[in-house]
């Protein structure tokens, strides 16, 4: 028999613990775009002012004085709180797959606070396009493997020289083509294993060069994994955020590349959202793509040496 002391101490605990997970508030939404004046008042009263990547609780609300915002919860879904309108965050809202809350955690991580070293756009930084530029994919996984090796051409030439290294630097092909383009089924390439490709004009002396970059197909159940999780937010998360939360969920496999694709297939359809914009951005820092970032505001292309990626010995 427990000492009654005990039993009050111990009761006590439980419902000091109850009370804790019961007030202890739950994330369910977060700040994907903001556009003017834009202000989320929380559940316990205080005021601050939205900014992309802001986490939203069961209880707050966003408010739009000028220009709008746009929300999305933990179930894919996605809310445009317009001009002069509040919107008020609820858990009725959120239900949804745990797949679709971790991607879309993932999403807030991204839209949050950059440190320096994140960055991808370096205020001031002039890039080097004087070598061959636009080399893709580079420095990134693959999910797909039915692509292409490509990069940007070059004025007058006629024919590249492309090489395909393992990862040890042992060459395992050679092509000399006449197009900015070459299939990787030209190449026998196995899953899970890394390689390095570089591409340079034929025929010169000195010739312009793209230095060397990797690349790495999924093995197929890394793929199998990612092609269910692709489908299921197909299937769950809202028409509007469907590309950028497969996007993320290529980014959070390091498939940098098809997180490219997929941005610049969605740039197609209209204007990309700050957010989208960012990802985009991310994605060709991730692959070292220096030379697909825009120049900062003052920048100027800088000439002389090799493009794009570093040479990796």
């Amino acid at each position: 028999m427990w000492p009654r002391t005990v039993l009050y101490i111990f009761g006590a605990l439980v419902i000091a613990t109850l009370s804790l997970a019961k007030s202890h508030p739950e994330v369910l939404a977060f700040v994907t775009e903001v556009k003017g004046q834009v202000t989320i008042r929380r559940v316990n009263g205080g005021t601050e002012t939205a900014t992309m990547g802001g986490q939203l609780l069961n209880g707050d609300a966003v408010a739009v004085t000028s220009g709008k915002a746009v929300l999305i919860y933990l179930s894919g879904r996605s809310v445009t709180v317009e001009a002069r309108s509040i919107h008020k965050v609820t858990m009725g809202d959120a239900k949804q797959s745990d797949l679709i809350g971790r991607v879309v955690n993932t999403l807030a991580e991204i839209a949050g606070p950059q440190t320096d070293s994140d960055r991808p756009v370096v205020h001031g930084m002039a890039r080097d396009l004087s070598g061959v530029s636009g080399a893709l994919p580079v420095n990134s996984r693959l999910f797909n493997p039915n692509f292409k090796f490509s990069w940007d051409p070059l004025e007058d030439v006629g024919e590249y020289e492309f090489k395909l290294e393992d990862a040890h630097g042992n060459v395992l092909g050679e092509r000399t083509v006449n197009k900015t383009e070459i299939a990787a089924s030209e190449f026998v390439l196995e899953l899970g294993k890394r390689y390095v490709w570089s591409v340079q004009e034929a025929g010169s002396l000195l010739p312009r060069r793209s230095g060397k970059g990797w690349v790495e197909i999924a093995e197929k159940k890394e793929s199998e994994q990612l092609a269910l999780t692709l489908a299921e937010i197909e299937k769950k998360s809202a028409k509007t955020n469907k590309e950028l939360l497969k996007a993320v969920s290529l980014y959070e496999g390091s498939y940098y590349y098809e997180t490219e694709r997929m941005m610049i297939a969605l740039q197609a359809k209209g204007e990309l959202s700050d957010l989208e914009d960012k990802m985009l951005k991310l994605a060709y820092f991730k692959m070292e793509r220096w030379d697909r970032l825009p120049l900062a505001e003052g920048a100027e292309e800088a000439g002389g040496g090799e493009a794009g990626i570093a040479e990796k010995e």
